[in-house]
């Protein structure tokens, strides 16, 4: 069941009406309920390998006393991550090309981060299975994350719930807010960014820039918008999930960039792989060398240089197992390396030119930068194989070198022809869908909470009605033709 069907948005309903008209101590129950039944959809399998996943985790972390919490923990990350890699391995290689089972990526990191907690002693393990289970699968978040920590959750899933008229409608306008930015947005983009990077494509350097900024800007709308109607339709509950995106295109340097952007999936590297690594006895003793032969700042970067280069090549492999996502995560990694090198010489030179980071022009010039980066880095992400994604970057080399205009006419006027029937009325439609995009960011980043939706009640029906009816009139309903692009994952 995709969550922009109407299926979704009568089911999540339903089972809302539902939550808050049995008894409060039944709340929990409606929402296992709705969760397997939700989960159900993909198919007997997939509910199958989910409930084995949280049966072992439920087993493991009770068995974690004395000296059995080891080789507990341990068992249970093993038979974790066995189901998940099987099962991408068998995706990528089995002859009959198995669908892995829906959220597997994100609900598996959950249960590992409830494991490593509970071993820790940082909470004690949940005795109701019923809970665990509602926790691991919780409907609006399982699919696509955010990856989910059991304190923050714990509070929110097993304490009743009163009915709130105010966060009821901020969870509508929110889920709306998302299905503009994903069927308005992302994707008639994905129409054109499609065109260009699938098999017919020419792979001409200036139409793969042009496709491949507009793959940035799709991306960005998709999965950003899958978690605005997620998040609106947990508040129906009263429930309200992790930021998970924080105007990441506004960043000024690549790390900050990933601070920004799938925040829980960096959180989780950083908590459960970066932060161990880092106070491992060999990367204290890289430390000790590093402080005896080098100066300040290369002893620094050569400290996180294993924890960074290890975290990176973990999160594109978590993307999938082909080489292209190793290779684009280690591809990270070295971006984020090779800024803490320049930084110090970045820092004199401005200095030197006594510009201040406040600044507005070289902030945007910081900005801009990171943007471009980003952008070709994402070839990788998006081209179908290693040797698509050099000669397409090879390509685009070329065109900045020796740029023709009328290229960059004729690819401009392509995307345009892609977009359908009425092609320059939905160009312009999703360029002023764009824009706002762009104009609540601005507002956010500037303090501003859900600026979209004012607070006066006769404008704000005014604002909802005209994005309900920018969804209805220029959103792409073919949703098996156009599915989140974070599901594949």
């Amino acid at each position: 069941m995709s969550i922009i069907s109407m299926d979704f948005l009568w089911f999540t309903l339903l089972a809302a009406v539902i939550y808050y008209l049995v008894p409060k101590r039944t709340q929990g129950m409606v929402l296992l309920a709705a969760s397997l039944w939700f989960y159900g959809q993909g198919g007997p399998a997939a509910l199958g390998v989910a409930a084995a996943q949280v049966g072992v985790t439920y087993g493991c972390a009770l068995r974690m006393t004395g000296e059995k919490r080891r080789p507990a923990l341990w068992t249970g990350i093993a038979l974790n991550l066995l189901a998940l890699c099987g099962l991408k391995w068998a995706n990528l290689s089995g002859p009959s090309q198995w669908i892995l089972p829906l959220g597997i990526s994100f609900y598996t990191l959950t249960a590992l981060a409830y494991l490593i907690d509970v071993s820790r002693g940082d909470y004690p393990p949940e005795h109701n299975p019923l809970k665990l289970a509602l926790f691991v699968l919780f409907f609006p978040q399982v699919s696509q994350g955010p990856i989910a920590r059991y304190p923050a959750m714990r509070a929110q899933l097993f304490t009743p719930r009163e009915f709130h008229p105010d966060m009821t409608g901020e969870g509508f306008q929110l889920a709306l807010w998302g299905a503009l930015k994903k069927l308005v947005i992302a994707d008639n983009l994905a129409l054109i960014v499609n065109a260009f990077y699938g098999p017919q494509g020419t792979r001409g350097g200036e139409g793969m820039i042009f496709a491949t900024v507009l793959y940035s800007i799709q991306l960005y709308a998709d999965f950003s918008g899958c978690m605005d109607i997620v998040g609106g339709a947990a508040r129906l509950f009263g429930i309200e999930l992790a930021e998970n995106f924080r105007r990441p295109y506004f960043a000024a340097t690549m790390q900050e960039l990933w601070r920004r952007w799938h925040i829980t999936l960096g959180e989780w590297f950083r908590d459960y792989v970066f932060f161990p690594l880092s106070g491992s006895r060999l990367v204290r003793r890289i430390g000790r060398f590093g402080r005896a032969h080098l100066p300040r700042s290369a002893a620094r970067v050569q400290l996180a240089a294993l924890p960074t280069m290890t975290v990176w090549t973990l999160t594109g492999l978590w993307h999938g197992l082909a080489p292209k996502f190793a290779v684009w995560g280690a591809l990270q990694g070295l971006l984020i390396l090779g800024g803490m090198v320049i930084e110090p010489a970045c820092a004199k030179l401005r200095a030197r030119l006594r510009v201040g980071d406040g600044v507005g022009w070289y902030r945007i010039i910081q900005i801009l930068r990171t943007f471009a980066i980003g952008c070709a880095a994402r070839v990788l992400f998006r081209a179908d194989s290693l040797q698509d994604a050099w000669a397409i970057l090879r390509n685009c080399a070329c065109a900045l070198a020796m740029p023709h205009p009328g290229a960059w006419r004729d690819a401009a006027l392509k995307a345009t022809g892609l977009l359908g029937r009425n092609s320059a009325v939905c160009a312009l439609a999703v360029a002023l869908a764009c824009g706002l995009l762009l104009y609540v960011s601005v507002r956010e980043e500037r303090g501003a909470k859900m600026p979209w939706m004012p607070h006066r009640t006769p404008l704000r029906w005014a604002v909802g009605y005209a994005l309900l009816m920018g969804v209805v009139l220029f959103g792409q309903f073919h949703v098996a033709e156009v599915p989140f692009l974070y599901m594949q994952f």
